[in-house]
């Protein structure tokens, strides 16, 4: 069984005098692991494989000795294909960092299946053929990793051919960045919206409000939140710096604080970033009411006096 990494371009190798049964089946397996020193499987990956090209023995062949017809018009299979150029003859739409879309007017044959708890796919029962590995919908916390392109059967050497292969990509971790707008004071606004400038790591972000709205958005947008309305970011590349800033910052009386407005994307992980906006006024009601109550206070210290300076003065007469 051959073990195979990530090939970025199709592996034309020589099968010198071995004899291929074109009828034969193979398999591939993927093993999903997350790119660290842990290899912790990854679940929930959900991928793709789609052929390419076909794959056949001709006695008469003097190429490599091996027959290959592609499935996609118009693009021929040799040593200088890269995997760009057939990726530019499928509709592959990026929708945002952990997925994407394939349409298949070409009507090629595909297969799709999700990662198991242990992090394997196996597609098994194939033909031979060339065939392309594409992640369509990465795990939570994760995000799209590169496609691969593998012939099967694989050669190893001038002496065997292996039909059992195993693919070991390397998942790209991600982790999500809560954003939560805080009011304090006697003069606040509890619906009123504030614009805030996002700043992450390169890429096109999933993000979703308390409220179901969502959308998308990337390094330098900006985007509105109030009070009553946090803000989820999910899926954002790991081990990169954030930075989150309000641009109405210490405007229309309000003093505005952060608790941990940057930092960085942890993975697997939520960072939580509290944007307070504080605004006190002295209402001019509040101002009267207390100016009406020191007034009164005043005179009925002075009645109290007056009282008491009359009782005094009465008893000075009876003497």
């Amino acid at each position: 069984m051959a073990k195979v990494m990530i090939v970025l371009a199709i592996l034309f190798i020589s099968l010198g005098n071995i004899e291929v049964d074109a009828q034969q089946k193979g398999s591939i397996t993927v093993n999903y692991f997350d790119d660290n020193q842990q290899e912790q499987a990854v679940e929930g990956s959900r991928w793709l494989l789609i052929k390419v090209a076909d794959i056949a023995t001709a006695q008469l062949d003097e190429v490599d000795g091996l027959k290959i017809t592609s499935c996609i018009q118009g693009l021929h299979f040799d040593h200088e294909l890269t995997l760009s150029q057939i990726l530019a003859k499928l509709d592959l739409k990026l929708i945002d960092e952990s997925h994407q879309s394939f349409n298949n007017n070409l009507s090629l044959v595909s297969y799709e299946k999700i990662s198991d708890q242990d992090g394997k796919i196996v597609f098994d029962d194939l033909a031979y053929g060339v065939y392309l590995g594409l992640e369509m919908e990465a795990a939570n916390n994760h995000l799209l990793t590169k496609p691969f392109l593998i012939s099967l059967p694989y050669t190893v050497g001038q002496d065997r051919s292996d039909i059992e292969l195993v693919i070991e990509p390397k998942a790209i971790l991600a982790g999500d960045l809560r954003i939560i707008k805080q009011l304090r004071g006697n003069a606040v606004d509890e619906d009123e919206q504030f614009v805030i400038k996002v700043n992450l790591p390169q890429g096109r972000y999933h993000y979703r409000y308390e409220d179901g709205q969502d959308g998308y958005v990337q390094d330098g947008d900006e985007l509105l939140i109030s009070s009553n309305n946090e803000l989820v970011i999910e899926d954002v590349l790991a081990n990169q710096s954030y930075k989150i800033e309000e641009k109405t910052a210490n405007r229309n009386g309000y003093q505005t604080t952060y608790d941990n407005h940057e930092g960085e994307i942890l993975a697997k992980n939520e960072q939580v970033v509290k944007i307070i906006n504080s605004k006190y006024i002295n209402d001019v009601v509040d101002t009267k009411v207390k100016s009406g109550i020191m007034l009164a206070i005043v005179l009925w210290l002075c009645s109290i006096a007056g009282i008491l300076g009359m009782a005094m003065w009465g008893k000075k007469d009876e003497h």
